[in-house]
């Protein structure tokens, strides 16, 4: 089977055969058909293309892996603190958080 794999610390993308490192792999992303920065990683929503690239070595032939990364929307969550009043509602300490 062969596999692309980056290191989660960072490190250079790997093509792998059965488990064996078969040395450097490139690896890029686009965005509706825009090349993300060389190193950049996709971030936002969206679908992303993602190309994997063997130059080959004295064993292997080169290769090339295309395939979707699809980083769904995140679901906002609405948060809000209104300090309880008792003699009159005065909601100028409120506040509103919103993560997602």
């Amino acid at each position: 089977m062969l596999a692309a794999r980056r290191d989660c610390r960072g490190g250079n993308p790997l093509f792998l055969c059965d488990g064996v490192d078969l040395g450097p792999a490139t690896i890029s992303y686009s965005l509706n058909g825009e090349p993300l920065a060389p190193g950049a990683l996709p971030v936002h929503a969206g679908v992303y293309t993602v190309t994997a690239s063997f130059a080959g070595n004295a064993d292997s032939t080169s290769s090339t892996i295309t395939t979707t990364l699809t980083i769904p929307k995140a679901t906002p969550t609405l948060t809000v603190n209104a300090p309880l009043q008792y003699h009159k509602p005065d909601y100028t300490n409120a506040t509103a958080t919103v993560n997602g």
